[in-house]
């Protein structure tokens, strides 16, 4: 069995060699990307703001665009319709589940979120296309990036994407999308259940915006992997309600 699996592996990266090229250097084809600043931005003019703090990857960073179109943005422009928001992104491009464990959650301990919005796992499928890391490991990194979370903003409510649609992702070859979208569905059953155990939500991104990003032309930014200004948006969109839901849950809305 294991001889069969390292051989359509091995298939899989010959046509083509290029899912991890993408994940982690998809950058270099269009300008440097300057992460934006971690101080909160403010949208709206409430005295009780909704304070979003936004954590994980590429796609809560903004990769592929300029900030004022990013997800982030976006979604806290659309939320600030209803109430003020004040938005702190700590997510940074190129990271995994245990990044946000390690690194981003400790890096915010000063904040004070209502909503914590955690934007990983596309870069987590990639590490285990590559058999860089396993399913376990991440297992044991997901429940305690969840749990150390809930610990660190015991009164915020803390919504979890997960992976991301990779089959919408048309430069890879059928064969390497079929064994990324696989290990994606995987690893988003995981945080689904992980969620749920914790007292997290766990928002099922990949499958609500699918059909959208298959079937829109302009859904991808220049380097063909990061959201455009247009795919960000309908992130943004598939976020606003339950993201607004979690702000009322703790009395923001």
């Amino acid at each position: 069995m294991k001889s069969r699996r390292r051989a359509f592996i091995l298939l899989a990266l010959l046509y083509p060699m290029r899912f991890w090229l993408y994940v982690t250097h998809a950058k270099i084809r269009v300008r440097p990307f300057v992460h934006p600043s971690t101080e909160p931005h403010r949208f709206g003019e409430h005295h009780d703001p909704i304070r979003l703090l936004v954590l994980g990857d590429s796609i809560g960073a903004g990769v592929g665009c300029k900030l004022e179109d990013s997800m982030s943005w976006q979604l806290a422009t659309k939320l600030s319709s209803q109430r003020a928001v004040e938005l702190t992104i700590r997510a940074v491009s190129g990271s995994c589940g245990r990044d946000v464990l390690f690194d981003q959650i400790p890096a915010a301990a000063d904040d004070n979120p209502d909503v914590v919005l955690i934007c990983v796992g596309t870069n987590d499928v990639a590490q285990l296309v590559f058999m860089r890391s396993n399913f376990e490991l991440l297992a044991t990194e997901y429940k305690e990036l969840i749990r150390t979370a809930r610990s660190m903003w015991p009164e915020a409510q803390i919504v979890l994407t997960g992976a991301g649609d990779v089959q919408s992702l048309r430069t890879y070859g059928r064969l390497m999308r079929q064994l990324a979208d696989k290990r994606a569905r995987e690893l988003n059953r995981l945080i689904d259940r992980l969620a749920r155990e914790h007292g997290a939500t766990y928002v099922p991104l990949a499958k609500l915006v699918s059909d959208e990003f298959r079937n829109t032309p302009g859904c991808f930014s220049a380097d063909r992997f990061h959201p455009s200004s247009l795919g960000y948006g309908i992130l943004a969109q598939k976020l606003e309600a339950p993201v607004r839901q979690a702000a009322a849950a703790v009395g923001k809305i």
